[in-house]
């Protein structure tokens, strides 16, 4: 049992010293965590010195920048005094000559003067262009580093953090662990030292009974002994009777030798004696068996007293054993108090560790809220700055697919006008050709009128009909013309106003040439009512190449159109 708790002990022992050890890794940690912040600071106080060293130079530069100012003030003081003392001078030619003399040493001096002082001042100016250029320069470069390295930096530091936070926090849970495992272990070992008590009680308490029956087995002895002895004085007066009965014995017998002759009463006497002797020998057996017994009874209280001697001694060693293990279990119990402690230390620097790494947790979390509201606003001005790029490209798409859809009308139009103005030519020359021969038929006809009046009169109604369908057909497709030209100007003014571009400006030129190439010249009209014309004409208002060709089915469907 010494040594199991002795090994518990060591345990203890060990699991404290791995508790300090890990303390010592969370403080190692922590220590470096605030080397890291103070390396941080410093980098930040360096740069704020950096940053005073730039502006003490910049004033630097403003101070000789006031030098100069008051250098090139003294100087234009000088030239005032110089001026001055020319005016005093004037009067007389010498006074004059030295008056122009001093004026031309002090506008030298002064424009020396002034001359230094803007070089050095343009110098100046110059270097300290330069330094803060090249000061921003390298300030625009760490920034584009800082920038770029901030993210990696961010999730450096949040994993750094969560790791010193669930470091900290499994460190807590473990020392919390191993101060319950302490607790636990000192509530044993005061459940083992009042165990021990306790035994230790039960062992004075076996001590006491087994002093007790020492005591009892001693009397038990004293008695035997007493017993022994009043047996050992039965024993020797049997032996002395015995004694006297041989004595007797042997005076009778020798009374019998003497009185053999003495007659029956001798011998029964001599029997009585006999029997005598045989009690009295009874009575030594007795006795013997007696102090058989009494030995034996002393020998077993010996036994029992030894016995209880060696009982009473084994409890003593149990007492000592006892006392050993209680002393041992205080030791224990007190380690065990000197580990709660050590614990409890070690659980309230690991809440100190808890609060640096929360403070730092919350610094971090500042940190990151401020760099994703940067990162938030360079996100809604990328967003913003996408939206309107999506919003460009589909204005720009749209714009392409209008003018590509205006290109194709403008193509199609083109094809129709091409198409209407070869159909017109060849209705024209066609309808030229009819009129040519209709005139020729009819002048024909007319050129022969005195020999037939019937014939005659027919062939003129026949040229007269002839030239009232030319100059209807001409009227019909004047109006044609003119409504293909009214509706082609309407659909190119509809297009420009539609905002097409450039191919609707185009497309309205082309169609404007188009329809200024469309034949005007017609004969004029000479008689024809046209009513079929304007019906066609009321039911073909677009001027297309379609309505055109309706115009002409129905001029050709006329009577006597052929």
């Amino acid at each position: 049992m010494a040594a199991g708790e002795r090994a518990k002990a060591a345990a203890a022992e060990g699991r404290a010293s791995a508790a300090e050890a890990e303390a010592e890794r969370l403080r190692g940690r922590l220590e470096e965590a605030e080397e890291r912040t103070r390396s941080a600071e410093g980098r930040a106080r360096d740069e704020a010195a950096a940053a005073q060293e730039q502006l003490r130079a910049r004033e630097e530069a403003e101070a000789r920048a006031a030098e100069a100012e008051e250098a090139a003030g003294e100087a234009a003081e000088a030239v005032s005094q110089a001026r001055a003392e020319a005016e005093r001078v004037r009067g007389g030619a010498s006074d004059v000559a030295r008056g122009k003399r001093a004026w031309r040493t002090v506008a030298r001096a002064a424009g020396s003067a002034v001359g230094k002082c803007a070089g050095e001042w343009r110098a100046l100016l110059a270097d300290a262009k330069a330094e803060v250029r090249v000061q921003s320069e390298a300030a625009a470069a760490e920034l584009g580093a800082a920038a770029r390295e901030m993210p990696w930096l961010l999730q450096q530091l949040h994993w750094s953090g969560e790791a010193a936070r669930r470091r900290a926090t499994d460190g807590a849970a473990e020392d919390r662990r191993r101060a319950e495992a302490a607790e636990r272990e000192a509530r044993l070992a005061a459940a083992r030292a009042e165990a021990a008590e306790a035994g230790k009680r039960d062992a004075e308490a076996a001590a006491e009974r087994a002093r007790a029956d020492v005591e009892a087995a001693r009397r038990e002895g004293r008695a035997a002994a007493q017993g022994r002895d009043r047996a050992l004085e039965a024993a020797a007066d049997a032996a002395a009777e015995a004694a006297r009965a041989n004595a007797a014995a042997e005076a009778a017998r020798e009374a019998h030798k003497q009185l053999c002759g003495e007659g029956t009463a001798s011998l029964s006497a001599l029997q009585e004696a006999e029997r005598e002797r045989d009690r009295a020998r009874a009575e030594a057996a007795e006795a013997r068996a007696a102090v058989l017994g009494a030995r034996e009874e002393a020998a077993d209280a010996e036994r029992r007293a030894e016995e209880a001697e060696a009982e009473a001694k084994a409890s003593r060693e149990g007492i000592a054993d006892a006392l050993a293990r209680a002393s041992s279990a205080q030791g224990s119990l007190e380690a065990a108090e000197r580990r709660a402690a050590e614990a409890a230390a070690a659980e309230e620097r690991a809440g100190a560790a808890e609060k640096r790494a929360q403070r730092y947790k919350e610094s971090l979390r500042q940190l990151r809220e401020e760099l994703l509201k940067v990162a938030a606003e360079s996100d809604r001005a990328i967003a913003e700055h996408r939206r309107r790029r999506e919003v460009a490209e589909a204005a720009l798409a749209a714009a392409r697919g209008d003018a590509s859809r205006a290109t194709a009308r403008s193509h199609a139009r083109t094809r129709q006008v091409r198409d209407l103005r070869e159909a017109l030519r060849a209705s024209h020359a066609a309808l030229e050709v009819q009129a040519s021969a209709a005139a020729t038929s009819g002048f024909a006809a007319m050129g022969g009128g005195a020999g037939s009046s019937a014939g005659g009169g027919g062939r003129g109604e026949a040229a007269s009909a002839a030239a009232g369908l030319h100059a209807e057909t001409m009227a019909t497709l004047e109006r044609a013309l003119r409504k293909s030209r009214a509706a082609l100007r309407s659909r190119a003014s509809s297009v420009e106003s539609d905002g097409r571009g450039v191919t609707s400006s185009r497309w309205t030129s082309r169609a404007g040439a188009a329809a200024d190439e469309l034949p005007t010249s017609s004969p004029r009209r000479r008689g024809g009512t046209g009513r079929d014309v304007g019906s066609a004409d009321a039911a073909s208002n677009d001027g297309d190449a379609s309505s055109l060709v309706g115009i002409l089915a129905a001029d050709a469907a006329k009577p006597g159109a052929e």
